[in-house]
């Protein structure tokens, strides 16, 4: 039973996302009710608020689901090089729909803090980096908020950039600030 309830909440919950995805599509984020995502979703308000407390977390949430996917696989690789890691973490903000949903709502500052929680701790289990020091969190913050400006640009740029032209661009500046 208890399965089957949980197929239920995920299939709403899948249903609430793509119901928002569809929504962006033809108006603006900040135009969007809840009224108009359960009605698309096919589901009851109560449904809604008993998964989302407001429309910016169907997306943050749908980012760290993503995320701690992520973690889980960076995680399993064996012998994983940072270059490998952070090909991983581009390619998957890169080629699903939700950084660019985010950017169009402009949850940017909003989604910064879950991403960089769990590259926190993918780091810090992978490379064996200490949180602790304050130079490894300098280059940290200049990584992850070139990623966040990376990824940007190639959003703007309707995906033009590749995986691999924006992972090149991040190594450099890592390696630059390793340098200093």
């Amino acid at each position: 039973m208890k399965e089957g309830a949980n197929g239920a909440h995920e299939l709403a919950v899948d249903c609430i996302y793509t119901a928002l995805l569809q929504l962006m599509q033809t108006k603006p984020y900040r135009d969007i009710s809840i009224t108009e995502i359960t009605r698309r979703a096919g589901v009851s308000r109560m449904a809604y608020y008993r998964n989302y407390a407001d429309k910016d977390d169907i997306l943050l949430r749908r980012l760290e689901d993503r995320f701690l996917r992520v973690e889980a696989i960076l995680k399993e690789s064996s012998d994983l090089s940072e270059r490998d890691a952070w090909e991983q973490v581009v390619s998957t903000l890169l080629n699903e729909p939700i950084m660019e949903s985010i950017l169009a709502a402009r949850l940017m500052d909003k989604a910064f803090p879950v991403v960089k929680d769990i590259l926190i701790r993918v780091y810090a289990s992978l490379f064996y980096w200490n949180p602790g020091d304050e130079d490894a969190m300098f280059l940290f913050y200049q990584r992850l908020g070139s990623l966040f400006g990376f990824l940007m640009y190639a959003i703007e740029q309707k995906h033009r950039l590749s995986t691999s032209t924006l992972v090149r661009h991040l190594m450099t500046l890592a390696a630059d600030g390793e340098k200093r």
